[in-house]
């Protein structure tokens, strides 16, 4: 694609080192793919729990990072932490304007970055792209009451949910949906226009997929298990879609088959000492490691040191982890759910296992991951082959250069009025 003079403005709470979910990293690999496609700036406009405010400049790259310490540290509802932090990144916004100039496209992967970019995109007159990677109507049942934790320490009721998701999709310029499966659901929940949206997947970055350095395996591996362990490996939020306890049942079914089994479970939030409980209950302590959250190059490389990955999601937009996961080369089980039904082919690419119903409300069965999870184990040729398939598959349908492409051509149709022409992956 040849290179377009314009100027970007990504909007996003988050952005590495400092992550919480998956938004950082679509962030991180729109800014880095889209910087080199162009001759104009790419502004990432981002949040920092430091004092004070940072700038950065990597190039044609620029990130500024505005202090908001409280959104993350203190509990809060949405109504007041956060509007505070929504004043800052505007002020932050115009700071920039005046030194870089107005930007032709906002790109929004965070919705809640939505009313700055909606004033800014009245202001400067620029379309706002926004990218979709959540469905509210379909996470929020799963909350165990009537609010949703945004993040470790901000909650928002749902209907406040609701609208700004809502608002997001009608006034944004476009729509870009992450998988068919989110384009789908939210079409069915709001009636909007058909002709401003397509489904461009997400995709991992080749060169972070490459494997460890023999010394480096071996220094990682050796503090989780033994030479003799299978290990396990599951990542992300510690939320009830996430289907965690799912996880630790059918680990304590394997554990009573094979003892030299180790789980390790990457990711912070609301279900930890649920989890953590459970563990204990089914005395696992001694097999089963909570990571905690950590830098997204530490994550990848614990990925690398695993024998096996499980996804036991009830709900998914897209699943970066998955991803990864099989750009890395590992055998994965996961669920039968939305997108992963779209990246991963059933014992092709992994072992899926069904998702059932009870009560109006998605669940898995234990047995059914267990079943996955001892296949493996006993079936290692298997598990080689259905890991080859996926880093094959993610090579060719799932990598971030064909995100970014489709991506600018969306933007630079914008700016020529000639949206019509944009390829969707729905075509796919």
């Amino acid at each position: 694609m040849s290179k377009k003079p314009m100027t970007i403005f990504i909007l996003s709470r988050e952005y590495p080192p400092f992550t919480i979910g998956g938004i950082s990293t679509v962030t991180c690999s729109l800014a880095e793919g889209i910087s080199t496609l162009i001759d104009g700036d790419v502004v990432v406009i981002t949040n920092t729990t430091e004092m004070t405010n940072s700038y950065e400049l990597n190039n044609n790259l620029h990130i500024y990072r505005v202090a908001n310490e409280d959104i993350y540290t203190s509990y809060s509802d949405l109504s007041d932490t956060v509007i505070k932090s929504h004043h800052r990144i505007l002020k932050g916004i115009n700071y920039l304007v005046s030194k870089l100039g107005r930007p032709d496209i906002i790109l929004l992967p965070d919705l809640f970055c939505f009313p700055e970019a909606k004033v800014i995109s009245k202001i400067y007159k620029c379309p706002i792209v926004n990218i979709l990677s959540q469905d509210f109507r379909k996470i929020t049942p799963y909350d165990k009451n009537k609010f949703h934790m945004v993040s470790n320490s901000i909650s928002a009721n749902h209907y406040s949910l609701f609208s700004l998701e809502e608002k997001s999709l009608r006034m944004s310029d476009y729509n870009i949906f992450v998988s068919n499966s989110l384009s789908k659901s939210i079409n069915e929940n709001y009636d909007i226009n058909i002709n401003n949206q397509s489904v461009i997947y997400l995709g991992v970055i080749p060169n972070e997929m490459a494997k460890l350095t023999n010394d480096e395996h071996i220094e990682i591996r050796r503090k989780l298990a033994s030479t003799k362990d299978i290990l396990f490996v599951s990542c992300g939020r510690l939320v009830p879609v996430k289907g965690m306890n799912y996880l630790i049942e059918a680990f304590y079914l394997l554990k009573k088959k094979n003892s030299n089994v180790k789980l390790i479970i990457i990711g912070i939030g609301p279900e930890l000492t649920y989890l953590q409980d459970m563990v204990k209950k089914y005395n696992l302590e001694e097999h089963v490691i909570f990571l905690g959250n950590m830098p997204r190059e530490d994550v990848l490389k614990h990925f690398k040191v695993a024998d096996i990955a499980v996804i036991p999601s009830i709900w998914e937009s897209f699943c970066y982890v998955a991803a990864e996961l099989m750009g890395i080369g590992k055998p994965i089980i996961c669920s039968g759910v939305d997108s992963l039904n779209e990246l991963i082919r059933d014992n092709i690419d992994g072992i899926k296992v069904p998702i059932y119903i009870e009560n109006e409300k998605r669940t898995l069965k234990p047995i059914d991951i267990f079943h996955g999870m001892l296949r493996f184990i006993e079936e290692p040729n298997t598990a080689n082959r259905m890991a080859e398939s996926a880093k094959k598959r993610v090579q060719t349908k799932f990598n971030n250069d064909l995100f970014v492409n489709k991506v600018m051509a969306i933007c630079n149709a914008l700016l020529t009025e000639k949206i019509t022409e944009v390829f969707d992956d729905t075509r796919r």
